[in-house]
């Protein structure tokens, strides 16, 4: 399912149209509500969503600066414009960030779904092209549903059949045997990563297995194996974060200065896992959104290279991955320290 946003400072307006359409009838999950242009971005940060609402004027940052930052985060990103009566040269000028579509306020629910329908419409569509022309996109968004299915495993064993059947489903659309054994193994791995557990012999020797499995009957024979040994509760990892939520943690310490590292990048490209599961583990695991933990990191390496005094806010916005927009880290620094970066080197 598709997951949608929604922002604008009026309260009325945002409530209204989170409350008068059916969003799961339209194939859609309604995600958040946003007050402002600030709140919005870490939502899109910590969510990724596909489709969004967004109001042209809003505190913080307009829907243009919005939309411009999100665009050069995530390009696939859909945008649907709130534009008051004046404000349309705004709308217009969104065009060139690949907004297809605006709404004259005042509208009504139907303009609203229409307007949806053909952005899911245009959305399918590019994703379609995407996976018809990149291969690799295909082997991730592939290996994402193996890592969801050793997830549901994880907290239900006794859907092992079904999970199997699943699995063997995936393998067999896929004559080639190095590409089953990638996806077994893959299957795994996670698992394993998921209960730090192996059924039946050390996870080393089960890969090595699957590597030397000659045919495709071979390959699900070790398979069957595998789950007809778990047990019908499975041991948990404790209250220790996850391996992958520690590897969500390490990455930013060390590229908070790209402007485009959100938690869809890091899931899909570093961890080649779904991003809504570590978007919730992260948040159950360390009591906070990805967001406002890289915001941290941002900042406090800014006060660094404030506190040394030779660096403009423009050059230190740039360094702590807020690109060419010193306002919009300025905004973020007073929403994190209280006060502004003006105000902090004053009080030195």
């Amino acid at each position: 399912m598709l997951k949608c946003m929604i922002a604008d400072d009026e309260k009325i307006i945002r409530e209204t149209i989170a409350t008068f359409i059916d969003w799961e009838a339209l194939g859609l999950r309604l995600i958040g509500v946003c007050k402002d242009g600030l709140e919005a971005f870490d939502l899109i940060m910590d969510e990724s969503p596909d489709i969004s609402l967004i109001d042209i004027r809003m505190p913080g940052l307009s829907g243009l600066e919005l939309i411009e930052r999100a665009a050069s985060i995530d390009p696939d990103m859909n945008f649907i414009i709130l534009s008051g009566y004046g404000e349309f040269s705004y709308a217009q000028q969104a065009m060139r960030f690949g907004v297809r579509h605006y709404l004259l306020k005042p509208c009504s629910p139907a303009q609203i779904i229409e307007a949806v329908q053909k952005t899911i419409e245009e959305h399918k569509e590019r994703v379609r092209l995407h996976e018809l022309e990149n291969h690799e996109s295909l082997r991730q968004h592939l290996f994402r549903t193996v890592h969801e299915y050793a997830v549901i495993l994880s907290s239900h064993p006794e859907r092992n059949t079904m999970i199997q059947e699943k699995l063997f489903s995936l393998m067999d659309l896929y004559s080639d045997l190095d590409f089953q054994q990638a996806i077994v193994i893959h299957f795994l791995t996670w698992m394993h990563h998921e209960l730090s557990y192996s059924p039946g012999s050390p996870l080393s020797q089960q890969l090595s297995a699957i590597r030397k499995a000659a045919t495709t009957e071979e390959i699900q024979s070790l398979v069957q194996n595998y789950l007809h040994h778990l047990p019908a509760s499975l041991p948990t990892t404790g209250h220790l974060p996850k391996e992958f939520i520690l590897k969500c943690i390490d990455y930013p310490k060390t590229h908070y200065d790209d402007p485009c590292l959100t938690l869809k990048w890091i899931a899909e490209n570093h961890l080649f896992m779904n991003v809504d599961y570590v978007s919730k583990q992260f948040i159950k695991q360390t009591g906070e959104r990805y967001s406002h933990f890289l915001n941290c990191i941002r900042i406090d390496h800014a006060k660094e290279l404030l506190c040394r005094g030779n660096l403009t806010f423009y050059e230190i916005a740039q360094r702590v991955g807020y690109g060419n927009n010193p306002q919009y880290f300025s905004q973020v620094f007073k929403k994190i320290t209280g006060q502004t970066p003006t105000a902090f080197v004053q009080s030195l």
